[in-house]
């Protein structure tokens, strides 16, 4: 995948806890906007194998969050973007 390197810095008034929430659909829509499709049928191909099992058991809000936090997070890791939950603050 040919995706371009992004610093981000944030510029913090005093030693305050940022939450980085609202960070996560922006990179997630950036990523997904230059990923290619091929990766995308192979994330929901893996997703739809993985599933199979519980869909039955399981109500259609569930799965579409399951399938939007997967989906994330396998592009995040193809992208080579760390989850911000291990970006450290200092």
């Amino acid at each position: 995948m040919n995706l371009q390197h992004v610093n981000v810095k944030l510029l913090l008034a005093g030693p305050a806890e940022v939450n980085l929430d609202p960070l996560i659909p922006v990179f997630h829509s950036w990523i997904r906007d230059k990923v290619s499709d091929e990766l995308l049928l192979d994330i929901r191909r893996d997703l739809d194998r993985q599933l199979a099992p519980y869909r039955r058991k399981m109500t259609a809000a569930q799965m579409a969050d399951l399938e939007r936090r997967y989906t994330q997070k396998r592009l995040f890791e193809a992208a080579g973007v760390p989850r911000l939950s291990l970006f450290y603050l200092s």
